[in-house]
């Protein structure tokens, strides 16, 4: 039955993470089917899209009830999509084989933590065009957002209130800086 695959494959060690399973499913259905799970890392080639000559792959980290990142990178690494727009490039694709790995023990650590936010980065440094619409002091946050530090660790580091750092992770946020 098209769509609708689930392969069991030989277990093999990536480095620190484990592939288990592979799964060929649209987008929705794999995070429907994965996201009430424990945080899992969900893997996929991501056909030529159009403007693209060479496949990329998508990444979505989901459990514990939502997803937590979702992104389409080049073969080398620069972010094509982020967030919801990633989401709905992936929707529009159909069926897709989807490996699936253990999160990493720093990913799954910080968004277990009960009581502290601790923010991620979706990339590793800013664009051009974020940095120009950032001020030094979201610069600044940015800098210090390493899936480690909570928000309130950022705030009493820079001399701000929990609110303002707030603020300034939201406006990361609307930038896809960090989810």
């Amino acid at each position: 039955m098209k769509g609708r695959e689930h392969t069991n494959t030989i277990l093999m060690k990536t480095g620190e993470e484990l592939v288990s399973q592979r799964y060929v499913l649209p987008a929705a259905a794999v995070i429907e089917t994965m996201k009430n799970a424990n945080v899992v890392r969900l893997q996929t080639h991501v056909p030529p899209l159009p403007g693209q000559t060479e496949e990329s792959t998508a990444e979505l980290v989901v459990g514990q009830g939502k997803i937590h990142s979702c992104c389409i990178v080049t073969k080398s690494g620069a972010p094509l999509f982020m967030h919801a727009e990633a989401l709905k490039v992936l929707e529009q694709l159909g069926d897709l084989e989807w490996s699936i790995y253990q999160a990493p023990t720093d990913i799954a650590g910080a968004i277990r933590r009960k009581g502290e936010e601790i923010p991620r980065r979706m990339v590793p440094c800013l664009s051009l065009a974020q940095e120009q619409v950032l001020s030094r002091r979201e610069k600044q946050v940015f800098a210090l957002v390493d899936g480690k530090r909570s928000i309130e660790t950022i705030a009493h580091i820079l001399h701000l209130e929990s609110s303002a750092a707030q603020e300034i992770l939201q406006k990361l946020r609307e930038v896809y800086a960090i989810d």
